[in-house]
Order: structure tokens, then C-alpha cells, then sequence
């Protein structure tokens, strides 16, 4: 599946998710959170997954919530 402020890698076991809105510091919209949202349970499922690495992309985790 692709998504629009999400980055997904998988290497074996381990999940690498990215918050991709480096432009925006990577603040969380209501569509990053309807990703999100649609990515853990998806990988809830997947019994092969057993590490989720978050990071954002850029140089900034997170500004927080993009009012």
C-alpha cells in the first residue's frame, strides 16, 4: 500500500516507518493520523513483524500538530 506522509521499509522483521512531511518538520495532520491509524493495524496483523523502528525524515522527529 502507498501512502502520502508515510515512508514504510521492511527488512525482515523490522519495520522502518518514517513520517514524510520533511517540508512541514514532519507535524502530524489528520491524514498523516488516518495513515497511521491504517498502517498499525496492518502490521498488527502481520505476525511477521516484530520490531517498528518511528523516525521522521528530514531533520526534525516531529513539530507536533499541524493546526
Amino acid at each position: 500500500m502507498s501512502y502520502q506522509t508515510l515512508l514504510l521499509e521492511r527488512q525482515g522483521h523490522v519495520v522502518r516507518l518514517r513520517l514524510n512531511r520533511p517540508d512541514k518538520r514532519n507535524a502530524q495532520s489528520l491524514e498523516m493520523w488516518r495513515e497511521l491509524k491504517a498502517v498499525g493495524v496492518a502490521l498488527e496483523d502481520d505476525p511477521e513483524v516484530r520490531v517498528v523502528v518511528v523516525s521522521g525524515e528530514g531533520h526534525s522527529f516531529s513539530a507536533g500538530i499541524d493546526l
